[in-house]
C-alpha cells in the first residue's frame, strides 16, 4: 500500500514528517510559493541571509525546488534546507508535485 502524500505542506507542521516515506524526490518536485506577494517586505524576510533571499525570490509557485536549485546554482541539499527554513518562518508554502496553491 502506498503512503498518501499531502498535496500541500503546512507551515505549522513539520514539513519533513508530512513527506516521510515519499523520499527526497518528493522534496525535489515540491513547488514553493510565497505566502503573500508582500512577503519580501515582512519582518521575517528582513532578516534573511543572501542565500535565503535568493531562494525566496525564486519561490514563484511554478518552479520546483530542483529547478530553483538549478537556477540559483545552490546545491539541492542546501536549497531544500533553505526552503524548509522559509516554510518554518511562514514565508512560503510548499506544494507537492506542482499542485495548485490553495
Amino acid at each position: 500500500m502506498e503512503d498518501a502524500v499531502p498535496s500541500r505542506i503546512e507551515a505549522d507542521v513539520d514539513p519533513i514528517s508530512q513527506l516521510r516515506g515519499s523520499g527526497e524526490k518528493a522534496l525535489d518536485a515540491a513547488v514553493p510559493l510565497r505566502t503573500s506577494p508582500r512577503s519580501k517586505n515582512t519582518q521575517s524576510s528582513d532578516h534573511l541571509d543572501d542565500r535565503a533571499a535568493l531562494v525566496l525570490d525564486h519561490a514563484d509557485g511554478v518552479s520546483s525546488i530542483a529547478e530553483i536549485s538549478s537556477q540559483t546554482k545552490i546545491p539541492i541539499s542546501d536549497t531544500i534546507a533553505t526552503i524548509l527554513e522559509l516554510v518554518w518562518k511562514g514565508l512560503v508554502e510548499l506544494e507537492k508535485d506542482g499542485a495548485k496553491p490553495h
